[in-house]
């Protein structure tokens, strides 16, 4: 046998050798691969609640697409983590996923509060398609979510700012030194419009109207006034134009999302897109159920003048902004520039809008005041 033959023996035998030894660690690697990914999500809101709804349709559809490579196990009601806890709690991986309301966490996420300035779009198609491009592709969010070690997912809000009465308030004048609960921006925009800000728990309202503690109510929305049945004692529910005032992230713990294959997580950004239109068609639905209920609990629907809800709007929007901005700015943030992003996304999507408001529902079914 020549050299040449030998040695290429010798290569053929070599790397027959290497494929025998390497299979077993190639078959363990494929495995791994397959290897089922178990999540935990934790929401302090009830298994019902309409964002919640909208996180299960994510993870079913995760579940399905993956071929049961990833599944879910789920808490509720606060049992793992309260509203409070739930952005830290993900964070430091007491669990894998979670809804957390941002203005519990302000301080920790300040430049992402720019979605929660009012007066800037009562749309929420056009809010949660806004929130998802700044929030995917702003670097100095991306990075305020990075500091508290989570990545974003979708933002999942509830509707548009009511304001909720015992009597009509359909101007300006006599909207002066009623008590309105509210808290955070809310308060400040009712201390700007003329209004005595009183800060209560959502569940402390209905008693505070009952007992005339308080003459109206903000800071909640159409869909969540009906649930607590607050029409009972204020039948006046007001759409003012004061608009989306914040909402809820859904965030993976950074860590695991880090970890996971590219596949799996293409799979859950495509979901998360997809996850805009459902919690849209989701709210819908809902709101359609809460309009009925709210009607047959003898609510009035007030949908001020589009010259009335201007004024207000003017009287308060740039204050607030302002007040914005430049508290950011002088923490040696972008306030500026951020708030600048925020309103060109979304003047441009509230071009393109096709929501229809609990309001506007309200209306059609059963007519609306003015």
């Amino acid at each position: 046998m020549s050299g040449k033959r030998k040695l290429l023996g010798v290569a053929t035998g070599f790397s027959l050798i290497l494929v025998l030894v390497a299979m077993p660690f190639m078959a363990t690697y494929a495995q791994a691969a397959k290897k089922p990914i178990k999540l935990v999500f934790s929401s302090y809101l009830k298994e019902t609640f309409t964002n919640n709804l909208t996180c299960k349709f994510w993870m079913d559809e995760v579940t399905k697409r993956t071929d049961g490579r990833v599944t879910f196990t789920t808490y509720y009601n606060g049992t793992l983590l309260k509203g409070a806890e739930s952005l830290p709690g993900c964070g430091r991986g007491m669990t894998d996923l979670t809804i957390c309301p941002d203005a519990y966490t302000a301080d920790r996420h300040p430049l992402s509060m720019v979605q929660s300035l009012l007066f800037m779009t009562d749309k929420m198609d056009s809010y949660l398609r806004a929130c998802y491009q700044l929030f995917t592709t702003e670097p100095l969010l991306i990075k305020e979510f990075t500091k508290n070690n989570v990545h974003f997912l979708v933002e999942i809000p509830v509707s548009s700012n009511i304001l909720g009465a015992r009597q009509k308030i359909n101007s300006l004048a006599l909207l002066q030194h009623k008590r309105i609960r509210s808290m955070a921006m809310t308060a400040d925009a009712m201390k700007i419009l003329g209004a005595t800000p009183v800060g209560l728990a959502l569940g402390e309202v209905y008693d505070g109207l009952d007992k005339g503690v308080i003459d109206g109510y903000s800071l909640t929305d159409f869909t969540l006034a009906s649930m607590f049945h607050l029409y009972e004692v204020a039948p006046y529910m007001h759409d003012t134009g004061m608009g989306q005032f914040g909402g809820m992230f859904f965030v993976m713990n950074k860590n695991k999302w880090d970890r996971l294959p590219s596949d799996i997580k293409e799979i859950m950004t495509q979901v998360a897109k997809e996850a805009i239109n459902k919690h849209i068609a989701l709210y819908e639905k809902i709101e359609g159920q809460m309009v009925d209920r709210a009607h047959k609990g003898g609510a009035k629907v007030v949908i001020l003048s589009d010259k009335e809800k201007a004024r207000w709007r003017e009287a308060a929007g740039p204050k607030l902004w302002k007040k914005w901005v430049d508290d950011k700015n002088a923490k040696g943030l972008k306030g500026t520039y951020i708030f600048n992003r925020w309103k060109e996304l979304i003047t441009k999507e509230n071009k393109t809008s096709t929501y229809k408001s609990a309001y506007q529902v309200f209306a059609d079914r059963y007519g609306a005041e003015h």
